[in-house]
């Protein structure tokens, strides 16, 4: 294996590690997602693209349970302090989607977060 290769899997088992840290998922989920998706769809890297898609899915996976139904306090447009703008949760809602359940995914044991 390559530096290189070696360096982008040591940054993205990093990042895959920060997103099952469940505070940094409730915070930035929108970004870790749109991270997996990003790389899983555009990388000319089989292998990566594999494992990133599979990364999302199971983070994927995560967001869904905890986001199934959309909270009465969403505005669209704005965000007051004791609201949440709803464009991150439909971009989310939409990258989950793009992600999509799979066996993979299920048989990606040695990654799933504690």
């Amino acid at each position: 294996m390559t530096r290189r290769r070696l360096a982008i899997n040591r940054g993205l088992e990093f990042i895959y590690r920060t997103a099952c840290d469940s505070e940094n998922f409730e915070a930035y989920g929108f970004d870790y997602l749109g991270c997996f998706h990003g790389i899983a769809a555009t990388s000319k890297d089989t292998e990566l693209r594999r494992t990133e898609r599979a990364m999302g899915r199971l983070r994927a996976r995560v967001w869904r349970r905890q986001n199934s139904s959309i909270p009465r306090h969403l505005e669209i447009a704005k965000a007051p302090a004791k609201t949440t703008n709803i464009t991150p949760k439909c971009a989310q809602k939409f990258t989950t989607c793009a992600l999509g359940p799979s066996a993979s995914a299920r048989a990606f044991n040695t990654r799933r977060c504690s």
